[in-house]
C-alpha cells in the first residue's frame, strides 16, 4: 500500500502540477524544469541516505514518516493560487522528496528482503508492479477528478484548461475562470491524496509492529578480559 499510494499521490501531483506552473502561473517549460529540480535533489539524497536513516531510527519510523512528509508536502499544494504559487510548489516537493525518497528505497528492499533469495526477482516485481500501478492510478483518477472540477467550475469553452486558453476571442474573464477551475480541480485532487497518504501514515503506527532493540549488556572481547 504504501508503494501505491506514494507513486499515486507522485503521478498526479507531478502532472497537475506541471500543468498548473506552464498554463496557470506562465511558466515556460525551462522554467517549470528548473523549479522542480530542488525537489528531485532532495529525492535523490533521501534515497541514497535511507539506510543511515533507517539505523538511526529503525525501518518502522522511517516508513510512517515517509507518509507524513508526502503528506505534509502536498498539503502545501492546496495553498496556491492563479497568481503566486511557485515557492509553494518547491517547499512542497522539498518536503514530499524526503517522504518519496524514504518509501521508494524501504518499499523495495523490504519487498526483496521479506523472501528466500531464489524468490527475490519475484518480489522485486512485485514492488515494481504496485509503483507502475500507482501512477497508472494516480493520473486516471486523480487526474479525472480535477478534470471533472474544471469541467463543472470552468467556463465551458472546452474540456480542458490549453484548449481553452487557446480558443480564439477567449474573453479575460472566462481565461480566468478557467484557470480558477483548474486550481479548484488541482486543490481537490491533492486533497484525496493528501488524506490518503496521511490516513495511511497514521494505519501504519497501528499496523506495524515495534521493532525490538538489542537491550543486552556489551560483552568484552577476550584481549580485554585478560588484561582486566
Amino acid at each position: 500500500m504504501t508503494g501505491l499510494l506514494s507513486l499515486v499521490a507522485w503521478a498526479a501531483a507531478g502532472y497537475l502540477s506541471g500543468v498548473y506552473l506552464q498554463s496557470v502561473l506562465g511558466f515556460t517549460v525551462l522554467t517549470a524544469a528548473f523549479l522542480a529540480l530542488p525537489g528531485a535533489a532532495v529525492l535523490t539524497v533521501a534515497c541514497i541516505g535511507t539506510a543511515g536513516v533507517v539505523d538511526r531510527i529503525g525501518k518502522r519510523s522511517a516508513l510512517i514518516a515517509s507518509h507524513f512528509f508526502i503528506g505534509t508536502g502536498l498539503l502545501l499544494l492546496m495553498f496556491t493560487g492563479t497568481t503566486a504559487g511557485a515557492a509553494l510548489y518547491i517547499a512542497s516537493t522539498v518536503i514530499a522528496g524526503v517522504g518519496y525518497g524514504f518509501s521508494f528505497s524501504l518499499v523495495a528492499e523490504t519487498a526483496v528482503a521479506a523472501v528466500p533469495a531464489e524468490r527475490a526477482g519475484s518480489a522485486g516485481a512485485i514492488a515494481e508492479m504496485s509503483n507502475e500501478l500507482g501512477g497508472a492510478l494516480g493520473i486516471s483518477l486523480l487526474g479525472s477528478l480535477a478534470a471533472f472540477f474544471f469541467r463543472f467550475f470552468g467556463p465551458g469553452t472546452a474540456g480542458t484548461l490549453d484548449t481553452t486558453l487557446s480558443t480564439p476571442g477567449l474573453s479575460d474573464e472566462s481565461a480566468a475562470q478557467a484557470k480558477d477551475a483548474f486550481v479548484t480541480g488541482l486543490h481537490a485532487a491533492i486533497g484525496v491524496a493528501a488524506a490518503l497518504t496521511l490516513a495511511l501514515g497514521i494505519l501504519a503506527i497501528r499496523w506495524l509492529p515495534r521493532e525490538e532493540r538489542n537491550t543486552m549488556p556489551e560483552i568484552p572481547d577476550r584481549q580485554e578480559q585478560t588484561v582486566s
